[in-house]
């Protein structure tokens, strides 16, 4: 039976790179990043602050659509929630197929998806920390991390 980590249930405000480490050290959860598109940002947090061997069972991108089809089925449109879900189901069904017998008593798995589209061939550019960062590596710095963290074993 799964109990939520009591380091994680502490009311006082994590930054980004807190978070991703905060998750990277709780035993209890690992899983895939699937990204495709024009961000594929979210993993690289986890394994930028350390630990991520402890989470991230795999990570994966798919930039090219022939691809991104041939793995999670044809659809019209990239950046959408029916393209998301597949993604999730898939993953999902893949962790919990390859991973239960060996970790099922002990981990909640998980699998996080996203999908950003870059405007021609330039993402936009801002300064985040003093650090020049791409417009889905800021969507990854602050939306990916606080998901994973929230995950259900708060």
């Amino acid at each position: 039976m799964l109990t939520p980590n009591p380091a994680l249930s502490r009311r006082k405000i994590l930054d980004t790179r807190r978070k991703a480490l905060a998750v990277n050290l709780d035993e209890r959860r690992y899983g895939t990043f699937a990204e495709i598109g024009a961000g594929q940002e979210v993993a690289r947090w986890f394994f930028r602050v350390g630990g991520a061997a402890g989470t991230i069972a795999k990570s994966m991108s798919a930039y090219d659509m022939a691809v991104s089809d041939a793995i999670y089925g044809h659809t019209e449109r990239y950046v959408s929630r029916d393209r998301l879900q597949s993604m999730l189901d898939y993953e999902h069904e893949k962790n919990v197929k390859r991973l239960s017998v060996a970790r099922g008593d002990t981990t909640a798995f998980f699998a996080f998806a996203d999908t950003i589209t870059a405007k021609g061939f330039h993402l936009s550019r801002s300064v985040i920390e003093g650090e020049e960062r791409s417009m889905g590596e800021d969507r990854g710095l602050a939306l990916g991390p606080r998901l994973v963290a929230r995950s259900g074993l708060n």
